[in-house]
């Protein structure tokens, strides 16, 4: 399941569609957007129809969580969120809950036990996704995205933070838009958890693993450099 797969997820359809020449129709991809444009994607894909193993839903992160079977997911993706999730509040019935801790309590609903959530965040968002993977008990495990990569990613948000030059960019704006970003961003910096404030621009891919039945809680993934360059490369080519 991606959230907010964007109005025209021609890479989800594509993984879908692999997946059927490949002969594993069991498995089923879902595509959840608020601007999703269904026509715009068959006609830029230049198909007639969607693949029987493609869902795809015009709506909120937390509405169509909420709707998701428990324990069906094995993989929730979701890139640059907390934007989206902010504007879902006046839409959603969250109960005294904030956007962020309704999505992580219904994403770990969803997932099937040993299923991952993976995210991409701001590096600076990592100390605060780690609380959250904790308080539902998942293990925890994070991954910078390289320049060179960002660069060449199809997400547009990951592009706008791809160089030291764009990073400072956007914290810029970040701290003319927010009074207390400044003084945020220097705490990060004297905590250690980033090495200036361009640093914590920098995107980061977040994994946290719902633990199996009777396995310890709150353990970090250990995952050795070569697989987390190939977990780089398969997540941002979109397989």
């Amino acid at each position: 399941m991606e959230v907010g797969c964007g109005p025209v997820p021609v890479g989800l359809l594509g993984k879908a569609q692999r997946s059927v020449k490949m002969g594993k129709t069991h498995r089923a991809f879902f595509g959840v957007d608020k601007s999703l444009d269904v026509e715009k994607l068959l006609k830029k894909a230049k198909v007639k129809r969607l693949p029987e193993n493609l869902f795809l839903s015009r709506n909120c992160a937390i509405r169509a969580l909420k709707g998701i079977v428990p324990e069906s997911m094995d993989i929730i993706f979701g890139s640059y969120l907390w934007n989206s999730l902010a504007r879902d509040r006046a839409s959603c019935a969250l109960e005294g809950r904030t956007c962020e801790a309704a999505f992580f309590e219904l994403a770990g609903r969803a997932l099937k036990p040993g299923g991952r959530l993976v995210l991409v965040q701001d590096k600076g968002h990592v100390p605060y996704l780690r609380s959250c993977a904790s308080a539902f008990g998942a293990c925890f495990h994070s991954v910078e995205i390289p320049d060179e990569a960002a660069k060449k990613s199809p997400a547009k948000f990951i592009r706008w933070k791809s160089t030291l030059e764009l990073r400072q960019e956007r914290v810029s704006e970040y701290i003319k838009k927010k009074s207390t970003a400044k003084g945020e961003l220097e705490k990060l910096v004297r905590r250690g958890v980033v090495k200036d404030m361009q640093d914590a621009a920098k995107p980061t891919i977040i994994i946290m693993r719902k633990p199996k039945p009777g396995e310890q809680q709150e353990r970090v993934i250990y995952i050795s450099p070569e697989d987390a360059l190939r977990l780089l490369a398969r997540l941002l080519m979109r397989k």
